[in-house]
């Protein structure tokens, strides 16, 4: 008995796994524009990180301006702290930089592998963030008694009544 593979015939065309039929002029047309997609993908996230290692630099900037003032008005103990963290935020900027968004993707999967409670403690963190901003938008209309505890919605302290 011949085994075929995951794949079916129908009438001289191959379906792969996702069920699409690929057409005879080239690739079908959730391969290029999935294909798109991903470009789009890495062009956005090459974006972003250029304009966080800029914002970064913005911030290193900002840091050494502070020292300066400090050195001017005669605290040289906290200019020089300042310094320090300017030049960690550079190194934090070069860093950055010179990676590519799949490097430091991969680098932060190994973190998170060998430190698996940094990714819980900033799952956790995130989750109080997004919280945080739920909680003060302003209410949808019809969802503002819903949301209050006992509102018209809650049967919270109508046993006695």
């Amino acid at each position: 008995m011949i085994m075929q593979d995951k794949r079916e015939t129908d009438g001289g065309r191959a379906f792969g796994d996702a069920g699409t039929a690929p057409s005879r002029d080239g690739p079908s047309a959730p391969d290029s524009l999935g294909g798109r997609l991903r470009a789009g993908g890495r062009e956005l996230l090459a974006d972003e990180k250029r304009r966080l290692v800029q914002r970064i630099g913005g911030y290193r900037s900002a840091v050494l301006e502070a020292g300066s003032a400090l050195r001017s008005e005669d605290h040289p103990v906290l200019a020089r702290q300042l310094d320090t963290a300017a030049a960690s935020v550079g190194d934090l900027q070069q860093y950055l930089g010179e990676r590519t968004p799949a490097e430091l993707l991969d680098e932060a999967g190994h973190l998170f592998r060998k430190h698996p409670a940094l990714g819980y403690t900033g799952a956790f963190l995130t989750g109080l963030g997004i919280a945080r901003f739920l909680k003060a938008r302003p209410p949808i209309d019809g969802d503002e008694d819903s949301a209050r505890p006992g509102g018209s919605n809650s049967n919270a302290g109508d046993a006695g009544e």
